[in-house]
């Protein structure tokens, strides 16, 4: 599981929705954890009926951290998408 997730970060993955869909691929299912009021504070991985949360498989596979470094990457994407165009 390490390995298939730090494949996609370092592809500069920009969004959850991306990851799951990658992973789903890979026969990684991707659950949150919520608090009852909804708010998401924990991420977990399932292969092959083994489960586990992301920060047991690397502290920056925690959620707060995926999300961080997705949203970074977000942003990253856009302002190369921007410099781009200003180059055209």
């Amino acid at each position: 599981m390490k390995k298939a997730i730090t494949q996609l970060l370092v592809r500069k993955i920009p969004s959850f929705d991306e990851l799951i869909e990658d992973l789903k691929q890979k026969k990684i299912e991707v659950n949150f954890q919520k608090q009852k009021t909804g708010r998401i504070n924990g991420i977990m991985f399932r292969y092959k009926g083994l489960s586990m949360k992301g920060s047991a498989i690397d502290r920056s596979f925690s959620y707060g951290r995926l999300a961080k470094e997705l949203s970074q990457n977000a942003k990253r994407n856009q302002e190369q998408d921007h410099d781009k165009r200003r180059e055209s």
